[in-house]
């Protein structure tokens, strides 16, 4: 015997099933590779800003790595290169760490090199969790990890010509001393300036263009979304960066640790390179085996790092 049928009434406000978590499939969401031979395109800057002509002395100069405050935009990928970093960072998961193909490009020779060039330093890429943070938005002077080591900042553009410009890059013509120096005879009756009356502000550089400057040493900030911009730090290779450094924005002791044995590889790496192009120049046995013991001295320590079960090396190594 058929029994009745329920009918159920349409009902406009019935909800949709939710959609919106789902991935677009006609949306390619995968991390682009980099490739050297179609991404990179280096080009030298058209002039820089050195230390003295922010007012440093002498001796406060001789503390730096470099001369070099920093510069102007220079070209640094392709046009497909610059649309390839773009979308390494959107379809890039976490922030714990830059995108791989920005990690890349920054421990690529050609790039290390060029910057070394630039700034007269031998330079390598900040361990990833240093290297992560984000531009200062407030005026800063240094890292923009507090208590960090102060990197050279590669400031790349990441916005597509039309977008052009999405914000800018501000910096103050002087030294900190200066800002305080007015800030002090603004309270007295004696002339003075005003510190807004030395600040450049420059639109931030368009896709594949990137600014260098030594944060620890030029007063700055971005006024940016972060989206359109990326930081990418370097390190002279004598900085001390510890694997306590490295812990609490790595996620854990043990990825710490990891960080922090790529960073001493690459330093060795680059130490032996260095050697062996001037073993020709320069035969005497001496110089020759300090050199090869400098050059592994940061592998031993890792080696030390990776082998140890104890906290104590850690401690002991990571200078």
């Amino acid at each position: 015997m058929p029994t009745d049928a329920t009918i159920i009434p349409l009902d406009p406000r019935r909800r949709k099933p939710r959609t919106a978590n789902l991935p677009d499939p006609t949306q390619d969401t995968a991390e682009p590779i980099f490739n050297p031979e179609r991404h990179l395109r280096l080009e030298p800057p058209a002039w820089i800003v050195c230390l003295s002509e922010l007012g440093y002395s002498k001796a406060e100069r001789a503390q730096c790595p470099s001369s070099l405050a920093l510069s102007a935009p220079f070209r640094v990928l392709s046009e497909e290169g610059g649309a390839a970093a773009r979308q390494a960072l959107v379809s890039h998961p976490t922030a714990a760490e830059p995108p791989k193909f920005l990690r890349d490009l920054a421990g690529h020779p050609a790039v290390i090199d060029f910057l070394n060039a630039l700034t007269g330093a031998c330079l390598v890429p900040a361990p990833a969790p240093l290297g992560a943070g984000p531009l200062a938005r407030d005026w800063s002077v240094g890292s923009a990890a507090a208590g960090k080591p102060a990197p050279f900042d590669l400031i790349l553009g990441l916005t597509d010509g039309g977008a052009w410009p999405a914000g800018f890059h501000d910096w103050f013509r002087g030294c900190p001393d200066d800002v305080r120096t007015a800030d002090d005879r603004s309270h007295s009756d004696a002339p003075h300036w005003r510190p807004i009356d030395r600040i450049t502000s420059a639109p931030l550089p368009p896709a594949g263009f990137a600014t260098l400057q030594q944060s620890g040493m030029v007063l700055h900030r971005v006024r940016a979304n972060p989206a359109t911009v990326a930081r990418i730090a370097f390190l002279p290779e004598d900085c001390a960066v510890t694997i306590r450094d490295l812990e609490d924005c790595a996620g854990g002791i043990e990825q710490a640790r990891l960080a922090w044995v790529r960073h001493k590889a690459l330093i060795s790496h680059r130490k032996l390179g260095r050697l062996i192009d001037r073993l020709d120049a320069s035969p005497d046995r001496r110089s020759v085996v300090m050199g090869l013991w400098d050059s592994v001295s940061d592998v031993e320590h890792a080696i030390e790092a990776l082998t140890s079960e104890t906290e104590s090396l850690d401690i002991h190594y990571e200078g």
